[in-house]
Parts: structure tokens; sequence; C-alpha cells
């Protein structure tokens, strides 16, 4: 009896660690080449503020709501265009990348610049982008 006490206790461990322990999803696209096939529900890429500064993070593609810790997480955070475009370099081209600008206030997007340039370095690489649409002089 006790031996199921602690499997159970170690199976719940396992459970809520692995999250923690598992390498990001910037880390992996970091090591790796150049995806051969689009993934199965796109790749999420969200632009948000840290100290006036503004960051990315790109996320696996699921059907839930990240939550605000997974989104702004400092460790993996994307700190440049450049180092941006060298991550989405590596996605399969037909990829969908759901963009989601995180700073709007009032409905209105702050970072129409750096929402277009995402559309473009999307349509230069032959990504699907699909999100926020800039300013409307640059929207297709």
């Amino acid at each position: 009896m006790r031996w199921k006490t602690s499997l159970s206790i170690a199976i719940l461990f396992a459970c809520f660690s692995l999250p923690v322990l598992a390498e990001s999803f910037k880390a992996t696209l970091e090591k790796s080449s150049t995806m051969e096939k689009p993934m199965f529900k796109g790749v999420e890429l969200y632009l948000w503020e840290l100290d006036g500064k503004t960051l990315w993070t790109i996320l696996p593609g699921t059907n839930r709501i990240k939550m605000d810790a997974e989104i702004r997480n400092a460790k993996d955070a994307i700190k440049s265009k450049e180092e941006l475009e060298k991550l989405l370099s590596k996605l399969a081209p037909g990829e969908y990348i759901f963009y989601k600008d995180t700073t709007k206030s009032s409905g209105k997007a702050k970072h129409t610049n750096e929402t277009n340039a995402v559309k473009k370095l999307c349509e230069k690489l032959q990504l699907n982008y699909s999100g926020e649409s800039g300013d409307s002089s640059s929207a297709n």
C-alpha cells in the first residue's frame, strides 16, 4: 500500500515539474535547422513591453488562451527584430503565424511599425501572417 502512495506522489511530481523543466519553444528553434513541415496548429507570436522596450514571445499554437506568465517571460523574450527574423526563418514556408500585440490600450495598437515589420518579414519568409493589421496604409 505504501508503494502506491509513493508512486502517486512521483506521478504528480512529474506532471507538475515537466512543464517547468521542458525547454522553451524559442530555445528549440534556436537549436534546430529549418523545419520541413508547418506545425499542426501554427505558431503564436506576442508583442509586449518591459521597461519601455518592445519584446516578442514565440509559442507553439494551441487551442487555449496563454497565461500572462507564459507570454511575458523575460528569459525567453525575443529582444530585437534581427533575433525575431533569425527565429522565424527556422519555420517551414507556409507556417501560420498568429500575431497579437498585447500592449493595445482602448483598442488602439501602439506598435504599428513593429506590426507592419512582422507582416513584411512573414511575407519575405513565405509565412502566413494572421492577426493585427497594423496601419491601414500597409495592410494587404
